[in-house]
């Protein structure tokens, strides 16, 4: 997930959020508790550079769990993609993973992203704010 937090941080701060969206899959979902959601790398896209944060965040700690275990904070299910190269290091490649990251804003809040991965690419991304 550092790698996640530090791309997101990057992109707060050049606004380019064309990179940052590269790393979903085509038809990635991205969902926000409480708000909105979104379905596809190009909506993703969209909404970021509609609205872009203006909030870096630090990572608190993060945990891998199967994927079904993480379904409650999900909102729609991830696409399916074809196996391909593996994701970082530290993280599993397989969408069967669902890894979940504790965080705090630079302004204050806190919150919880969960992320699945598969062939690379972020397939899913839940993050509910707390």
């Amino acid at each position: 997930m550092t790698s996640h937090v530090e791309l997101f941080n990057a992109a707060v701060r050049s606004g380019d959020w064309a990179s940052f969206a590269a790393l979903f899959h085509p038809e990635a979902v991205m969902t926000f508790k409480p708000g909105p959601s979104f379905q596809g790398r190009e909506a993703i896209l969209a909404a970021y550079q509609a609205s872009p944060p203006s909030d870096t965040m630090r990572a608190l700690g993060s945990r891998f769990v199967p994927a079904e275990e993480a379904e409650p904070t999900l909102g729609a299910p991830a696409p399916a993609s074809p196996p391909g190269p593996p994701g970082p290091p530290s993280a599993p490649a397989s969408s069967d993973i669902s890894e979940i990251t504790d965080f705090e804003w630079s302004k204050g809040g806190t919150g919880t992203m969960t992320i699945r991965r598969s062939g690379g690419l972020i397939t899913m991304l839940a993050v509910e704010f707390t």
